[in-house]
């Protein structure tokens, strides 16, 4: 869940706040998502909205459960969307401002995992904030995470950029 709308503001306001001029700045995003296990899954509970990650290495880091050493991802947005057709639960958190949703992975023992992931909707909130701050640009790390055979998709996620450019 790195991509949160709160941590994306408080790095830009860090980065302006040490004279660093923001038309210098650029906000890069991944355009896919993070899954990982719930350990907290009781085999019942499909529609859990918090999903406790695995503790790396027994105690976890610094003793906290973090979710970018245990997480996997569905790598690209067409891969998530994939994903979210088995979902048994899904929501929105409306303080990082993105989509999650739960699904059961059946390769080895039934479990349930979570995915966050980007949207249009989060993308949107994510280049309106770039312009509230007035960085140079915003845009995904990688273009070709976007699945130009799927011309809704290319609509959708270039249309996010007029949130930028005010292009309406």
């Amino acid at each position: 869940m790195g991509n949160g709308v709160v941590d994306l503001e408080h790095g830009l306001a860090a980065y302006t706040a040490l004279s660093i001029h923001s038309s210098k700045l650029v906000l890069g995003v991944s355009l896919g998502g993070s899954e990982w296990r719930c350990r907290n899954f009781d085999g019942t509970n499909f529609a859990l909205d918090y999903c406790e990650a695995e503790l790396v290495g027994g105690d976890g880091y610094r003793g906290v459960n973090c979710s970018d050493a245990v997480a996997d991802g569905c790598h690209d947005i067409s891969g998530c969307a994939e994903l979210a057709e088995k979902s048994v639960a899904s929501g929105y958190d409306n303080y990082v401002k993105l989509p999650w949703f739960n699904y059961i992975d059946e390769s080895e023992v039934p479990q349930l995992r979570q995915v966050w992931y980007e949207d249009a909707s989060s993308l949107t909130k994510k280049w309106k904030m770039g312009g509230r701050f007035g960085i140079r640009g915003v845009g995904p790390w990688q273009f070709s995470k976007i699945d130009y055979n799927n011309t809704a998709e290319v609509e959708e996620i270039w249309g996010t950029f007029c949130a930028f450019l005010d292009c309406d």
